[in-house]
């Protein structure tokens, strides 16, 4: 969810904040120059029964490793309203950031569920487009940072 977020204001070293694009490649950068070798592939199986651990691709490739970093990246949570699949991509979006400009919610009045720091960050972001931005909390209270919560 970094390669989305506008704005990472809570992050050591950054005192002015930084775009989570920018983190992830500084990120990617400073693990090459220490020498670590970054592969984006499917992976079908991952024998961690002994050392070094044994990392199968989905096109086949065999990998020996002596660690692993487990990286699933992160889907939208739906609802599961009765017309939200009906609606999805036509007036339902699970990325603020994707679709927050198109004509479809500019100037509208739009809401956001959620009480965390992405749902947060997706209302605020939201704000520069809709005329009127509700965050609809599902709990009892945000979790959401307290720079988030401020903003």
């Amino acid at each position: 969810q970094l390669m989305t977020t506008t704005e990472v204001e809570n992050f050591p070293g950054f005192p002015d904040g930084i775009s989570g694009p920018d983190l992830m490649e500084r990120m990617r950068l400073q693990a090459e120059r220490w020498g670590a070798d970054l592969l984006t592939e499917d992976v079908e199986h991952i024998d961690l029964s002994q050392r070094p651990f044994r990392v199968v691709s989905a096109d086949g490739r065999t990998v020996l490793t002596n660690s692993v970093i487990i990286a699933t990246g992160a889907t939208a949570k739906r609802l599961g309203l009765p017309s939200e699949e009906q609606f999805w991509s036509r007036g339902i979006s699970a990325c603020a950031i994707c679709d927050g400009a198109s004509p479809l919610f500019r100037g509208q009045e739009v809401a956001v569920v959620g009480g965390g720091d992405t749902a947060t960050e997706e209302a605020v972001y939201l704000t520069k487009y809709a005329e009127k931005v509700h965050l609809l909390v599902r709990g009892e209270a945000m979790r959401a940072s307290k720079a988030m919560q401020e903003r």
